[in-house]
């Protein structure tokens, strides 16, 4: 299998290819808007050895790119983690790999029933109930796998919230932020810093997380995902699938349209209301 995917620290038709075991073949790089480097890089997709070609984030990707792949004699999949491209462009492929499951609900709710039959579904969760004992021990586990601005300030309006209750529950950030001794200063929150994808699900079980929190609004749940498997600790995300993602028990689906200090309050009000239920 041979990996397709933007370069986001070149330019916006930059292509680089990843190998199966996620390692650049020969640390090859094309740029499409050069005739030269189009015709160079189907030379090599062509030569290459791989039976599936999969193309991520298509909604990205050039014309050209896309016409070329499909010209190949070998099947391309198109693997969609966030805003779906156009039917026309999802009709060349010959699956489609949702990279989460509320990529998948969104793409059930919003395309024809012809594409819906591409539609490959991801991996169930095999979901043990949580123990007694990181009951016992309130962790509250925000995931940033991205810094970004907006996190900051929800992961802050939370914190001041949880402090002024006088909630004893402490907070481990599974990423990165843009300040971490701000979030560090008052002893009550820690972070991890980078985390890789395979490493989540061990973290929240090290750190004792008894709640989950993905602030960011516009994708990236197949962290959260990564994060629980395995695992019933209830969650908190925003709906980014209008309604058609069908929560886990004890998950709070959040309205992207909230501003932080709404969404902050409503966590705080899941978090009490969860934490009364273990009682």
């Amino acid at each position: 299998m041979l990996l397709i995917e933007p370069d986001e620290r070149a330019t916006s038709v930059a292509m680089r290819l990843r190998g199966h075991g996620g390692g650049l073949p020969q640390s090859l790089s094309f740029v499409l808007n050069s005739e030269d480097e189009r015709r160079a890089m189907r030379t090599y997709l062509r030569g290459t050895g791989a039976r599936r070609i999969h193309i991520a984030s298509p909604e990205r990707c050039p014309p050209d790119l896309l016409a070329l792949a499909a010209a190949l004699d070998r099947p391309v999949d198109h693997l969609l983690a966030g805003p779906l491209p156009s039917e026309a462009v999802l009709r060349q492929a010959a699956s489609l790999v949702c990279a989460d499951g509320m990529t998948l609900a969104s793409a059930r709710r919003a395309l024809s029933a012809r594409l819906r039959k591409k539609l490959k579904p991801t991996v169930p969760e095999i979901v043990e109930p949580p123990t007694g004992q990181s009951r016992r021990s309130p962790v509250l586990g925000i995931l940033s796998p991205v810094a970004r601005a907006e996190t900051s300030r929800l992961v802050q309006a939370v914190e001041t919230r949880l402090r002024r209750s006088g909630s004893a529950m402490r907070i481990v950030i599974l990423g990165v932020t843009l300040n971490d001794l701000t979030h560090l200063a008052d002893g009550a929150s820690f972070v991890t810093g980078p985390v890789a994808a395979s490493d989540l699900a061990s973290l929240v079980r090290l750190y004792g997380c008894t709640n989950l929190v993905l602030p960011m609004r516009d994708g990236l749940f197949e962290c959260l995902e990564a994060a629980c498997a395995g695992s019933a600790v209830p969650r908190a995300y925003f709906d980014r699938s209008g309604g058609a993602y069908e929560p886990r028990a004890g998950d709070l689906m959040l309205d992207p349209a909230l501003n932080v200090d709404s969404a902050a309050d409503a966590l705080v009000g899941w978090l009490a209301a969860d934490a009364r239920i273990a009682a």
